[in-house]
């Protein structure tokens, strides 16, 4: 998943270059599609768990590239510790709500 708007807005130093203000856009459109997913999920704060999640794919897929290494994994298991501390019940499966017998 690389996102490649990430590399074309480092390579433009122009902020107002049409290309970075796209980059820009996508970017900040991403992170809103996430927190709206989380608002639906009912986090306590919609905004910041898709701020967070936007970050660490970003880096994720950055990093990837950098390293030619496949760093979702690591990723994804960050995703599940952000998702539960802001969706407290998301960490709740029927296996640990079962009542012991």
């Amino acid at each position: 998943m690389a996102r490649p708007f990430i590399g074309a807005a480092v390579e433009i130093r122009d902020p107002g270059h049409s290309a970075r203000i796209f980059a820009r856009d996508n970017t900040t459109a991403f992170a809103a599609r996430l927190a709206e997913a989380a608002r639906e999920a009912g986090a306590s704060d919609p905004q910041q768990l898709g701020e967070q999640l936007a970050l660490l794919l970003d880096g994720a897929s950055t990093r990837s590239r950098v390293l030619d290494a496949d760093t979702f994994a690591t990723a994804a298991a960050i995703a599940v510790i952000l998702i539960d501390n802001a969706i407290p019940w998301a960490a709740v499966t029927p296996e640990s709500s079962a009542e012991p017998e």
